[in-house]
């Protein structure tokens, strides 16, 4: 089933992670993740001779510039490399100068690249690496090693305890029996399967699998397909105590399963005739998907894929793009623990090949493909890599330019999990709100705020003044370069402008005359009223109503507001003399203050002007 999807969805552009080289063949880049939003790739890079460099991307960050991680100097080609959830990684690769050998080099949690390491002794030649390392550190590599010349190869591996140290190098085949295409895959607890193809003398290639867990060492070499035929190509995965292992027989896929303890089971066909070029995806859970390319016509191959539930069998094939180069579309295929996959492929375009990649589900629920490089990059040798949350990053090789290409996946929600959005504020004062928006895989596009009174503002840290008082949901919205948005709210309870009183206010025929200042950018309306204490046996410490009066007052700006005296209290207010009346000021507007009343005893006469002068 193909649903349809919108074109590139989730999919941040493509970005160059080399600098332009001299053309070589097959430079494969490579990827790996971790589960924090952390990425690793490495590539072939052709300067005069080959060197290896890697380029690392931080959770929440941008792709560093490539470091050297080989041997200045040495030819040094096919690299691969594996990483932990917590950011440990692992590169290896074969050194070709003079005489063959397998260097690693590896990298801490968030840190830098050690010295690279020699893990085997030199030989004649050395190649089809593979590693693998567990959650703690353990990690396995594999390779191939030409033992005697010019026959004799040989499955050699070596094991990297979770302190650092490599192991010596062990063969994994029998000599005499030319062994090639070796893969690897690991459990959480250590437990390694190794899987590659070895000639039977008679003509024919078999797959082999060998085991070992942590602390013991290898089993023997155990046959997987059947005798009179050429099978290879074989891939491996482990997930929840299952191990599923591929390969191609006669142009058909096969593949056999191993439960717990159990046993390997015979082999089935999963494909049609002509299907080459099998790969496997495996979660935790054991939930499994095969993709290989399949029956050419006219020139063109198909994308096909299958899966393998837990306790379930093979699920009839999808076919996920019907335009496949007829040699090298190299497709593969990683799923996360919610059974959710993506798949990717070389596909031809209108001006060369592309990468294609489509999204879809253990149960053969698909998307239809999408184009992920540009359609003049001649992009070759794709590969991609999927989180545990279905983010993924997808690496190739391009032709035009001549570099090393990556473009990420972003499938969740950018995180806002800091928010400052106050409770409460005044109308017309400046309230400060902020949020610390973070995205592991895509950069922040824009940070928006909504206030509840048809104001907007834009960024992680705004100012907003409300010019009236009242409940407002406020809202920050952030979304991300992949087109994906997170939303927190809260409720600002605003309280009216607030206007401040001179302390001293004139009492001219028997109305006080008060000076407020409204401040802000708000109008200051509401209730002004004057109160007065006095003690009495009876009634001690009772606030007695002066006067109130209400006002609408422009903001910035003073005006005067006139309060009429009950007469009782103007008369305590005659009889004060020059003390004045204390009372208090207070209203739902007004800063509370206490305000001395005075009598403004009006114009002097002329006679006292003139003797004041």
């Amino acid at each position: 089933m193909i649903a349809p999807t919108a074109a590139n969805a989730g999919w941040v552009p493509a970005i160059d992670l080399s600098k332009e080289s001299e053309f070589g063949f097959n430079q494969e880049p490579q990827i790996a993740v971790d589960a924090s939003g952390g990425a690793v790739a490495v590539w072939p890079q052709l300067q005069g001779h080959y060197l290896i460099q890697a380029s690392t991307k931080a959770p929440g960050g941008t792709w560093e510039s490539p470091v050297e991680i080989s041997p200045s100097g040495k030819e040094s080609r096919e690299p691969q490399v594996a990483m932990n959830d917590s950011g440990q990684a692992i590169a290896v690769w074969a050194q070709r100068t003079e005489r063959a050998t397998i260097m690693a080099a590896s990298r801490t949690t968030q840190g830098s690249w050690g010295p690279a390491e020699e893990l085997a002794a030199p030989g004649e030649d050395s190649g089809d690496l593979d590693v693998a390392i567990d959650p703690d550190g353990y990690a396995v590599a594999i390779w191939t090693k030409l033992q005697n010349f010019p026959s004799d190869y040989l499955i050699e591996a070596a094991t990297r305890s979770p302190a650092g140290q490599w192991g010596p190098a062990v063969p994994l085949s029998e000599l005499g029996q030319n062994a090639w295409g070796p893969k690897l895959a690991i459990t959480p607890s250590g437990r390694a399967i190794a899987t590659w193809y070895r000639w039977n003398g008679e003509g024919d290639t078999i797959v082999q699998v060998a085991e070992r867990e942590p602390g013991s060492a290898w089993s023997e070499p155990e046959n997987l397909s059947a005798p009179g035929a050429k099978a290879f190509a074989p891939e491996v995965g482990i997930g929840a105590g299952r191990a599923v292992v591929i390969w191609q027989r006669d142009e058909v896929v096969e593949a056999s399963v191993k439960d717990g303890g159990g046993a390997w089971q015979a082999s089935d066909k999963i494909s049609g005739p002509e299907s080459r070029e099998p790969e496997i995806g495996m979660d935790s859970q054991g939930n499994a998907l095969a993709i290989w390319s399949s029956s050419p016509e006219f020139g063109w191959r198909s994308a096909e894929v299958a899966g393998l539930p837990p306790g379930g069998t093979w699920t009839e094939s999808v076919t996920l793009s019907e335009r496949l180069p007829a040699e090298g579309a190299q497709p593969n295929v990683e799923i996360d623990p919610q059974g959710q996959a993506m798949a990717i492929w070389m596909a031809g375009g209108s001006s060369g090949p592309v990468v294609e990649v489509a999204r879809g589900t253990i149960e053969g629920d698909w998307e239809s493909p999408n184009t992920i490089s540009s359609s003049t990059a001649w992009a070759r040798n794709a590969h991609i890599a999927l989180d545990s949350a279905g983010n993924a990053v997808a690496v190739w090789r391009a032709a035009t330019p001549r570099t090393m290409q990556a473009a990420i996946f972003d499938g969740t929600n950018p995180e806002l999990s800091t928010v400052s959005i106050a409770s409460t504020g005044r109308a017309g004062h400046p309230i400060s709100f902020a949020a610390s928006p973070f995205d592991a895989w895509s950069p922040i596009h824009s940070t928006e705020w909504t206030f509840g009174d048809g104001s907007v503002a834009t960024g992680s840290s705004v100012v907003h003044s409300f010019q009236e008082a009242g409940r407002f949901p406020v809202t920050v919205t952030t979304s991300d370069a992949a087109g994906h948005s997170s939303t927190a709210s809260a409720q600002v309870v605003v309280t009216p402008a607030l206007a401040t009183p001179r302390r001293v206010a004139k009492v001219r025929h028997g109305v006080a005359h008060l000076k407020l200042r409204c401040l802000g950018t708000a109008t200051c309306h509401g209730s002004a009223e004057l109160a007065w204490q006095k003690a009495s046996g009876k009634d001690p410490k009772r606030w007695r109503s002066v006067g109130e009066t209400t006002f609408a007052i422009p903001a910035e700006t003073e005006m005067t507001v006139f309060i009429k005296l009950k007469p009782k209290h103007l008369i305590r207010l005659l009889t004060s003399h020059k003390k004045g009346l204390s009372i208090r000021l207070t209203g739902d507007a007004v800063e509370s203050r206490t305000v001395t009343l005075k009598l403004d005893p009006g114009p002097r006469s002329h006679k006292s002007s003139r003797q004041d002068s």
